[in-house]
């Protein structure tokens, strides 16, 4: 589970950047989400390493704080991740559920 997101990565546009997700921290009321990207998802399948922050755009953050939402909470904390995301608004232009 991952999304893409058009990006421009080092000074080179990505049509669509590979972006995992992963739960950094969760309380009642927080949760925060990093992001680790790849050109492609093919780099990412390929065994290919996430790109360095340094090549992110600067109104790109590697650590998203979002408010919990116990309407979306469910077992899996990935998808909870992903949902929490989608749900945002932040990535008005990704394509979810890669």
């Amino acid at each position: 589970m991952a999304f893409t997101l058009p990006l421009t990565l080092n000074g080179e546009a990505q049509s669509a950047a590979y972006i995992k997700a992963t739960v950094a921290y969760a309380d009642a009321t927080i949760v925060v989400i990093k992001l680790q990207v790849w050109t492609s998802q093919a780099s990412r399948t390929n065994g290919g390493e996430p790109v360095p922050s340094n090549w992110l755009p600067t109104d790109f953050s590697e650590l998203v704080q979002l408010t919990s939402n116990l309407d979306l909470a469910n077992s899996n904390p990935v998808d909870y991740a992903y949902k929490l995301l989608e749900a945002s608004g932040l990535y008005p232009d990704a394509t979810w559920n890669v």
